[in-house]
């Protein structure tokens, strides 16, 4: 019980950066979809909590390992996506 705890809980960053990346190409705007998309960049940037979670729930189970290491880049590339965010205002 405790492993597939740990595997939705760590699954949940992952399925977040993906949608984060197609919700920004999006070519609808709304205020919906903009809040949907701040809830899931927040998601998807908390996956190295969701890694210190899947951890404890599950040690050392290999499954939780690989999403562990799938929630640090979905981390990164959210910082990723901020960081030329950024740079892309500084040069505008």
């Amino acid at each position: 019980m405790k492993r597939t705890t740990a595997i939705i809980i760590e699954s949940i960053p992952v399925v977040s950066a993906i949608a984060a990346i197609l919700l920004i190409n999006r070519d609808i705007d709304s205020s919906f979809l903009r809040v949907i998309t701040l809830i899931v960049f927040l998601l998807a940037f908390l996956g190295f909590v969701a890694f210190f979670i899947g951890r404890k729930l599950a040690g050392e189970d290999k499954t939780v390992k690989i999403l562990g290491i799938l929630d640090w880049i979905a981390s990164v590339i959210i910082v990723g996506i901020y960081a030329l965010a950024f740079l892309a205002v500084a040069i505008w």
